[in-house]
């Protein structure tokens, strides 16, 4: 489980399995390896306060606007993220 603080406050995520080795392996690539560093962080350290999907990204990939024209974010493909789990066999309480 991970403590985390988004823009409903805190909580916990259950997470997936392997979860565990996603977050070894990023932080031997860090230059911060102290157990109380954070994972996801600027080159000086500091925490990153929001994840941002980039634009340019969506747009390169065919996805910045839905079939209506409406301009999507990274948030915008949670649930084609939780389809492409259950259709992998993930199982449905781990999508919480």
């Amino acid at each position: 489980m991970l403590l985390v603080n988004g823009k409903t406050g805190e909580r916990l995520v259950v997470c997936q399995p392997n979860a565990r080795r996603f977050f070894e392996r990023n932080k031997q690539r860090s230059h911060h390896k102290e157990p109380g560093d954070y994972i996801f962080c600027h080159e000086d350290g500091k925490a990153l306060l929001h994840l941002k999907t980039s634009p340019k990204m969506l747009g390169e990939a065919g996805l910045l606007y839905d079939s209506q024209g409406r301009k999507r974010s990274g948030y915008s493909l949670r649930y084609t993220y939780a389809t492409f789990r259950l259709e992998n066999g993930t199982n449905v309480y781990w999508l919480r």
